[in-house]
């Protein structure tokens, strides 16, 4: 299945869409495509672990680098508008906040004009755009612009988008990808979890998605796979279930995860939680990385070392343990 697909998005001519859930076997899916391929395909999706991914099945799988060039969408659309800077409207090597969307709009524009398709179209014969359900409003108009003279396929799910964008608004499938791109196939065998010995985990997922796609509630209290275990506790008893009950399951070589509501008490609970169990459970920032921005933003503006130091001794104690032990004969100096 994957063969023919991969050789079916390859002579696929305009604008289409694969419905890839995650684990299912996508990445894969567009290292086949582009090694079906006789020209040069451009690959964009969306932070650098997803370029360093794309890369890493390119090379298992033997497609020549000649054949693709990766990249995220921020910073393609960044090389391409600082290139023209004149018909782009675009001069600013280093956005920030809302300038990327102002930046995506003027991409979109620089992507209309001919001369600009005939360069594009001169360095790649087409686009694959990977996760994109995680493209916003804006960087879906700037992804159609591609389509309008390149062969553009794109793959993602519609259901698992996980970024959540302070501007503009994630992408409509039911409005701006179904109406006007075409369906070119969808993946159906949860191929991680086939290969982790793990069929059952698979098969309950995939079902547990097809629930949600339908609106209705998954069950998880009944018909779990035996490999996984639901551990809840009340809000009154929050603070010492949690730590007790997560303390017993890392005592084990399986995966652990908690989820919390995402509000920042919830946040800084989780990291509290990260620091007292030693390394053993780990607490994971959002795609954004907010926390490391703001961090970096104070850095710069700090106006002398002594206050620099400072800053980031108190942000290497939210990230590390053992800090304070570590340094308690330097602060007092400082």
């Amino acid at each position: 299945m994957s063969e023919e697909l991969a050789l079916k998005l390859n002579d696929f001519t305009t604008k289409g869409y694969v419905i890839a859930p995650a684990g299912y076997g996508k990445t894969h899916l567009i290292a086949l495509a582009v090694k079906a391929s006789t020209k040069r395909q451009l690959i964009l999706t969306h932070t650098f672990a997803g370029v360093n991914s794309i890369k890493t099945k390119m090379t298992a799988l033997g497609v020549p680098a000649s054949k693709y060039q990766i990249d995220t969408i921020a910073s393609w659309s960044l090389r391409l508008c600082l290139a023209y800077p004149k018909s782009s409207g675009w001069k600013a090597e280093h956005p920030t906040g809302k300038q990327w969307n102002r930046l995506y709009g003027c991409c979109s524009g620089l992507l209309a004009k001919q001369f600009v398709h005939r360069v594009v179209a001169a360095t790649y014969a087409g686009v694959y755009v990977d996760e994109y359900q995680d493209c916003s409003d804006l960087q879906h108009s700037l992804v159609y612009a591609l389509g309008e003279f390149l062969p553009c396929r794109i793959l993602g799910d519609p259901m698992q988008a996980i970024f959540d964008f302070d501007e503009g608004k994630p992408v409509d499938w039911g409005v701006s990808v179904y109406p006007t791109f075409t369906c070119l196939g969808q993946l159906e065998i949860p191929w991680r979890w086939e290969k982790a010995g793990e069929p059952k985990l698979g098969a309950w997922l995939k079902k547990a998605r097809e629930t949600l796609q339908q609106g209705q509630k998954i069950d998880l209290l009944n018909g779990l796979p035996a490999c996984v275990k639901r551990v809840h506790t009340a809000p009154e008893y929050l603070s010492s279930k949690q730590y007790s009950s997560l303390m017993e399951l890392l005592g084990h070589n399986d995966s652990v995860i908690a989820l919390h509501g995402g509000d920042q008490q919830s946040k800084n609970k989780t990291h509290l939680l990260a620091r007292t169990t030693g390394g053993r459970f780990s607490s994971i920032e959002e795609v954004e990385g907010k926390e490391l921005h703001s961090f970096v933003k104070k850095l710069v503006a700090a106006k002398t070392t002594q206050a620099g130091f400072l800053l980031a001794l108190d942000f290497s104690k939210k990230c590390f343990t053992g800090v304070s032990k570590a340094l308690t004969e330097v602060a007092p100096f400082v």
